[in-house]
């Protein structure tokens, strides 16, 4: 045999190759199109019925992919996604890292990617934000088909219509709770300013997204746990722990870029396609996201919010479980908390274990809250700049006598269309869930999509297409969601056009949660509170930013409330 080569040879040897992909690293940082042209070629293996490739979005930015330009020009990205779509049946591809994704805009095209036969048998599911992936664990929205089937189920449990009733009158009351106090804060800012000399009645502006996160936040740490054996200091640091894990979504992109190792592992061109990564890689230690691996302040401070929300939330499902072991009433179901509508899954066999209780729990949470939040603050932005329907939806709502379960979700059709098209034009999550190609599938145009692609239907598209809503597309418009022959009903066809909360066999389960605290919040706002333009702000400047997979507010919009 012959000798090992001499260290200064092996150290030369590593010198080179280190050079070599020092070298081809700075060619594509440099040349960018060549790394959209390498991606194309290594992953990209997804074709139009005549056999040409579908086109991936450009430019392609190294090495994040088109993460950078959704975040950082979000108008034009959007305007470049639907121009590259025409050209390939309604699909383009998009790149996040080094991952394959397929936006599909028709609605036609959405119908199939939603349908049991893809979103159940051809693909599955896996979270891409490790923030979401370690707080969220196994609940509904995390897990692949086979678990999900089971789950959904049980889950389903939770927001049944005797549950919603039984939130309703919690909600209700935080929401007069936090209208009162601003009333207050109001009335003591015109009197700072009367006493100034500017006038008492010209209108307050007000962080509008602080409202309601605060009153969002509030609710569903309500409805999550409930009162019975929680302290008010327990919900309280509930509610700042979990806020801190969607801010540092908000604050930092990172989070949204980084993904978990064995996502990123998929179809990876630094893997061949035929061998998987080493195992350590997927199971063990290492599977946990690398983001939240990195040794600073701000990662320590997430996993220790983490870790709080996982021991109180399992720590509140025993204390639940024991009591009930020892309480008479069989038969009598809880209610009043998602928690204790999940244990009490156990009644029908169905039995979900403390950790999945736990992690179902702040999933529902989640759908509750900055989803919620962040559609009020939109629709209280276009209802500030559009003061007939404003004043429409308030008449209406006064027109309300008492306020019940069923006068708030069906005696409000306008309202609700309101809410509607304000999401249908700002969703605040902008695409439907991801699902990652498990064989590869043909879409009835004939279009062939690899194994191993992530399709999604991105609402934040499709809700500024003409072909799909009319000439008059990008005009805040609500009566589009009313019958033409009765203005006082919805519509119930919106179909695979109105994607914000998924669609299909697997939509959002909390969609009707997420409804009620909306309602409530603009049925008690608008009977107290005229919603004006802040100063200086004009109406067509950009409210929002994109920030995958939210589209939030902008930092610091101002909306102006004067008192009725």
């Amino acid at each position: 045999t012959s000798p090992p080569p001499p260290p200064s040879q092996m150290l030369a040897s590593l010198a080179a190759a280190l050079a070599a992909a020092g070298l081809v690293l700075a060619v594509f940082y440099l040349r960018p199109e060549l790394w959209g042209d390498f991606l194309d070629a290594v992953v990209n293996h997804n074709y139009l019925p005549d056999g040409r490739k579908i086109e991936s979005l450009r430019p392609i930015s190294f090495p994040f992919g088109h993460i950078v330009s959704v975040i950082h020009d979000s108008k034009a990205t959007r305007d470049r996604i639907v121009e590259v779509a025409r050209r390939n049946n309604g699909k383009v591809v998009m790149y996040f890292l080094w991952n394959p994704g397929l936006y599909v805009i028709r609605p036609e095209d959405a119908e199939q990617v939603l349908h049991p036969k893809i979103t159940i048998k051809n693909s599955t599911r896996r979270a891409n934000f490790p923030i979401f992936t370690k707080l969220f664990g196994e609940g509904l929205f995390m897990v692949p088909p086979d678990k999900w089937i089971k789950m959904h189920k049980v889950c389903l449990r939770g927001v049944s219509k005797k549950h919603m009733l039984s939130y309703f009158s919690t909600v209700l009351e935080i929401a007069k709770e936090k209208v009162e106090r601003l009333c207050a804060d109001v009335s003591s800012s015109q009197k700072t300013a009367e006493k100034a000399g500017k006038g008492s009645d010209q209108p307050v502006p007000i962080e509008i997204a602080r409202i309601f996160q605060d009153f969002s936040l509030h609710a569903i740490v309500s409805i999550a746990f409930g009162n019975n054996g929680v302290t008010a200091h327990e919900r309280s640091q509930i509610g700042v722990n979990f806020e801190k894990c969607f801010e540092a979504i908000s604050k930092n992109p990172l989070y949204s870029v980084f993904r978990s190792t064995q996502n990123a592992s998929l179809r990876s061109p630094f893997f061949s396609v035929n061998r998987r990564p080493p195992k350590q890689l997927i199971h063990g230690r290492f599977s946990l996201p690398f983001c939240l691996m990195l040794p600073t302040a701000e990662v320590t401070s997430i996993n220790k919010a983490i870790g709080y929300l996982h021991d109180t939330g399992n720590r509140m499902v025993r204390q639940f479980r024991n009591d009930k072991e020892g309480n008479d009433e069989a038969g009598v179901e809880p209610r009043g908390s998602l928690l204790r509508a999940l244990c009490a899954s156990a009644e029908d066999g169905e039995i979900l274990s403390d950790k999945l209780v736990t992690h179902n729990v702040y999933s529902f949470m989640a759908a509750g809250y900055d989803t919620t939040s962040t559609a009020l603050g939109h629709i209280a932005v276009m209802l500030a700049r559009h003061p007939e329907i404003q004043e429409r939806a308030r008449k209406e709502i006064l027109e309300i006598k008492e306020p019940t379960f069923d006068n708030i979700m069906s005696g409000m059709p306008y309202t609700s269309a309101v809410c509607k098209e304000a999401i249908r034009l700002f969703p605040p999550v902008i695409t439907t869930g991801n699902r990652i190609t498990t064989a590869s599938v043909r879409l009835k145009d004939g279009s062939a999509i690899a194994k191993g692609v992530s399709i999604l239907c991105p609402s934040w598209v499709v809700g500024h297409l003409p072909e799909v809503w009319g000439k008059d597309c990008k005009d805040f418009n609500p009566d589009r969601f009313l019958r033409q022959n009765n203005t006082q009903s919805l519509t119930k066809h919106d179909g695979y056009k109105m994607l914000a909360f998924g669609g299909g066999v697997r939509p959002c389960i909390g969609k009707h949660l997420s409804a009620l605290e909306m309602k409530i919040m603009l049925y008690s706002l608008l009977r107290k509170f005229q919603l004006y333009p802040a100063d200086g702000s004009k109406a067509d400047q950009q409210h929002f930013r994109v920030l995958p997979p939210l589209m939030k507010l902008q930092p610091n919009v101002m909306v102006g409330l004067s008192r009725i």
